[in-house]
């Protein structure tokens, strides 16, 4: 897996053989010498800044938020399986497991928030507009959330009538849209924002 930092120029990657996250400079090539090890590591996000460097691990039943730049560990999230991400203003990581989408501040590891999901067998996924002001969060299979970043006020829901699975959502890069692959269902939608 792999996260790019805003800038273009820093790459964040997993090595599942060594069970690490790396640090590259694209400009240089220079991979770090630090090392983010996560036990099954399989989600890994950076922080639009490339300050800070999210891990999380199949079945590990943690994420980790780590200093890109002194490599020591800051926020733990332990409890289940997750999925992280950051806000597109980085000052938020958002932990998805399977029970909820859960935003904590990153200087300060406080809850800013938490919605909740019907409960699943998969992790949920969140998506962010290219601009930064808006989310969309599958909160129960065929149930997405468009919600402000800023606020967490809900904007609408888009529903699928067959209530297929999210396995993965992303906006087009104008916005106008949104992508969703149900994988399981063999199916690809699009709704016109």
């Amino acid at each position: 897996e792999f996260a790019l930092a805003r800038d273009g120029r820093t790459l964040a990657m997993s090595v599942p053989s060594t069970r690490e996250a790396r640090i590259m400079d694209l400009d240089t090539g220079i991979v770090r010498d630090s090392r983010f090890s996560h036990t099954n590591l399989d989600s890994i996000a950076l922080s639009p800044d490339a300050r800070w460097l999210a891990t999380a691990g199949w079945f590990s039943a943690d994420a980790q938020v780590w200093n890109t730049q002194t490599g020591e560990p800051g926020l733990n999230v332990t409890g289940e399986r997750a999925r992280v991400s950051f806000t597109p203003n980085g000052r938020e990581i958002v932990v998805t497991t399977s029970r909820a989408y859960t935003f904590y501040d990153v200087k300060t590891h406080k809850i800013t928030h938490r919605f909740q999901r019907q409960v699943g067998m998969h992790l949920g996924w969140i998506a962010f507009t290219s601009d930064g002001k808006l989310m969309a969060m599958e909160i129960s299979p065929g149930l997405i959330r468009l919600c402000e970043v800023t606020t967490k006020r809900t904007i609408a829901h888009l529903q699928d009538p067959n209530g297929n699975v999210c396995l993965w959502m992303g906006f087009t890069p104008d916005d106008s849209q949104l992508i969703v692959a149900a994988s399981y269902a063999r199916a690809i939608h699009r709704w016109d924002l």
